[in-house]
């Protein structure tokens, strides 16, 4: 008999209804790791707290899977939690491909792009 823990699965099946506490932790964790520097000012309540609302954000534009929403959190984290409407490159990327918010249509794709774009958009001034 094959026993599946669920919490692996999160990263295949992502979060299409609201996001939990173990993804949260998980992605908040993420961060720690990888923006340890930009994340050392906040405690762990207020990591979860950026990242549930970041989570929100993301799941607007379809964001569905765990490794997405990392991607979209590292750009949060970097360029702040509305990047996708404040930053250039974010706006241009979105306009390229019509994305709407609430669409639902681009998902993790969009993510992936936006995070190319942001390294690759020489006019930005900070590093992902």
């Amino acid at each position: 008999m094959l026993t599946i823990n669920p919490s692996p699965l999160l990263g295949v099946i992502g979060y299409a209804a609201e996001p939990t506490s173990v993804l949260i932790e998980r992605v908040a964790s993420h961060l720690r790791v990888v923006q340890t520097d930009r994340t050392s000012n906040m405690d762990d309540a207020e990591l979860r707290r950026f990242v549930a609302a970041g989570s929100v954000r993301a799941r607007g534009y379809g964001v569905c899977s765990e490794r997405a929403l990392a991607s979209w959190m590292e750009l949060a984290v970097v360029f702040g939690l509305e990047f996708d409407v404040e930053c250039a490159w974010a706006c241009a990327c979105l306009d390229s491909i019509g994305a709407i918010a609430g669409s639902h249509r681009y998902g993790d794709d969009l993510v992936h792009a936006m995070y190319h774009a942001a390294a690759n958009d020489p006019s930005r001034s900070r590093t992902v």
